[in-house]
């Protein structure tokens, strides 16, 4: 019999006062137990573990392959502003086979980057703290595996490592991953080799076998992928003596070379992502990533994911036609099906878990079963339950309360040729639960794939761009692009929810920046802090065009106040913005609702952060910063801190 292999995490995911919950994957079906600690007088002492109340579910992938979700929960509630430590046992725990024994723990290692010991420096086991107010936390987007420039993880796992002797108030206390967390459309010719690789060699899931994918198997081979994506129409037309056909595409990915297709594929690729132990070193030590870094960040993090559209694919529900054409065509409908499971196991779950029932959990668990030669009846089933699932989104009664919002799978078309709201009034119904759910508090934190508060510079293109039919050229999904939309969002978090602070983590653009918006009401005003940052890995070439007045260099990477009038359009009335920001925009929204928005700047003057990066959050009560940490070339540099007052 094999050895037990961890093949993922163990990640940190949903932890509040009542419970803290950790994932991992493992190479056989095995109860887990897991134990909390907290230091007293120089040792550990036990505080609570997961033996009660269905502590640990497991599904199965394969007979070698098994995900599971360990909740440790405590009645009396689990100490706050106090470091600690976690420990997971596998079979009975008084047989001593723990994270020590799968040679996982060292107290004290010489190279982070190299050695894939899962503590800090220093410290006897994984750690983590419960905050009583969430004040300093990390975000970040967009990690693309073979993505230009330095990965940005390793920075927050850093900051961590130099946290280690600090008061704990000085270390990220949470993560937040705001789309993107694989690219599953943009998949390099190394990368999906590696995969195949892994998928037959270690996941064992057989689903090669299935009947589908025997049908399109030369179409499989690397680099050869697009084909599947692209149909041919009965429509012919003459050029010259020759006749031809029309292609229309059901993907729109303009990178789908080797875009994924099967279960296994998505599934297999997050535990690339995140295990650098899964890849053969030869080719991993080219790929220009410290995995031990990302894997002992996630494990020491309590971290919250919400999807973006490359976790699925390009362009995810972009518009009526777009969503039309993938859902009517065989093909797609299934590959979005699959996509969406393996988000399930190895993002959402952790999220919230009240929010997947048993007939959800039973339906995936009944077609992984038979992966290999699914009924279709199982098929069916499959597809179904995961295109009309709509639970996504999620709350946590922290202190600012944690809301994040779906805004991919509850859309608001709008026509073809017209920007699509993110979230319909269904969506919208799904969010007040939310907020009660969090103690109906007058602070929040929002997390939104795509930002509320934009560069407006740049949406005026894609709005352009939408009305002469290049809806995918720009990604014209933003949330102004459908005003009633953005109104109603408006109105939700004035209103309804009546807040007096609302902070908004979002990603997806490719850049890092700050804004501040004062929405203004009959009754008094509800402050926006919008905060951007993007990407992990996947620096975009386009940024260096577009912010080309600015020489790009290690010191000094972003827009400088003098041109920041640039990048917005001219507000009628508006004089040329000076060394001193104000307001650059009013939105009147209603005849009693207005929104004023300002920019924020770091201190060396630059409004906007373009290079790889996470950003680090610091709520001092008075003040809100985020400081935007960049790996630029082979460097972790950059750290330009944007203060909202």
């Amino acid at each position: 019999m094999d050895e037990l292999n961890i093949l993922a995490g163990p990640i940190l995911r949903r932890t509040e006062q009542s419970r803290a919950c950790i994932w991992l994957v493992t190479n056989k079906e095995i109860d887990i137990t897991g134990i909390l600690y907290q230091e007293s007088n120089n040792s550990l002492l036990e505080i609570a573990n997961s033996r009660a109340n269905n502590g640990h579910q497991q599904i199965q992938v394969s007979d070698s392959c098994f995900v599971h979700l360990i909740q440790i929960t405590s009645l009396e509630g689990l100490p706050t502003d106090t470091r600690l430590f976690y420990d997971i046992y596998f079979g009975e725990p008084d047989k001593g086979i723990n994270l020590n024994a799968l040679g996982l723990i060292k107290t004290h290692y010489d190279n982070p980057s190299d050695d894939g010991y899962l503590n800090l420096n220093g410290l006897p086991l994984p750690s983590f703290y419960i905050p009583t107010t969430l004040k300093r936390y990390l975000h970040g987007s967009c990690f693309k595996l073979h993505g230009d420039g330095q990965e940005s993880f390793s920075k927050g796992e850093q900051l961590l490592q130099d946290s280690v002797d600090s008061p704990i108030s000085k270390r990220p206390a949470c993560l937040f991953l705001t789309g993107d967390q694989i690219y599953a459309d943009d998949v390099s010719n190394t990368t999906i080799k590696q995969l195949t690789q892994f998928i037959s060699n270690t996941l064992k899931t057989n689903e090669g076998q299935a009947p589908w994918l025997a049908d399109i198997k030369p179409q499989l081979a690397v680099g050869e992928r697009v084909s599947l994506f692209r149909k041919r129409s009965h429509a012919r037309f003459r050029k010259g003596e020759r006749i031809g056909y029309r292609y229309t595409k059901t993907f729109t990915s303009g990178a789908a070379d080797n875009h994924l297709v099967s279960f296994s594929e998505f599934f297999g690729l997050h535990l690339l992502c995140w295990n650098p132990t899964n890849w053969d070193d030869s080719v991993y030590s080219n790929i220009g990533i410290s995995g031990h870094r990302i894997r002992r960040l996630l494990a020491n993090t309590p971290t919250y994911m919400m999807f973006d559209d490359h976790d699925i694919t390009d362009d995810w529900n972009i518009n009526q036609a777009w969503q039309s054409t993938v859902q009517q065509d065989n093909l797609t409908r299934k590959v979005v099906s699959n996509g969406l499971a393996a988000y399930f196991l190895c993002q959402g779950w952790g999220n919230n878990p009240e929010a997947f029932d048993s007939a959800f959990i039973s339906t995936v668990q009944d077609y992984l079963h038979n992966l290999s030669a699914p009924t279709p009846l199982q098929n069916e089933s499959f597809e179904t339950t995961l295109w009309n699932f709509h639970q996504w989104h999620f709350s946590v009664p922290t202190s600012p309360a944690i809301i994040a919002l779906d805004t991919r799978t509850n859309r608001r078309h709008r026509g073809n040729n017209k920007v699509s709201g993110l979230i319909n009034n269904a969506g919208f119904a799904a969010i007040q639960p939310l907020w009660i759910e969090a103690n109906k508090p007058s602070e929040i934190i929002l997390v939104s794939p795509s930002p509320v508060l934009g560069q407006e510079f740049l949406e005026w293109i894609q709005q352009l761009m939408t009305k002469v039919g290049k809806i995918s050229s720009v990604d014209a999904e933003f949330w102004r692009g459908d005003k009633p939309t953005f109104n109603q969002l408006m109105h939700t978090l004035n209103n309804t929810f009546k807040l007096k602070r609302c902070i908004i983590l979002s990603g997806d653009v490719h850049h890092s920046y700050a804004f501040k918006g004062r929405l203004k009401h009959s009754a008094g005003e509800t402050i926006l802090q919008q905060f951007t940052c993007s990407a992990l890995r996947n620096r975009s070439p386009a940024w260096d065009i577009i912010y080309s007045q600015k020489k790009l260099d290690t010191a000094n990477y972003g827009v400088p106040r003098s041109s920041m009038q640039g990048f917005h359009l001219k507000q009628k009335g508006k004089k040329k913005l000076g060394d001193e920001f104000g307001v650059i925009r009013t939105l009147p929204l209603t005849s009693n609702l207005k929104l004023d928005i300002e920019p924020i700047t770091s201190d060396t003057g630059l409004a906007v952060i373009t290079h790889n990066s996470i950003g680090e959050i610091h709520d001092k009560g008075a003040t809100i910063s985020q400081t935007t940490h960049g790996a630029l070339s082979t460097l972790l540099t950059g750290k330009y801190t944007m203060t909202s007052n």
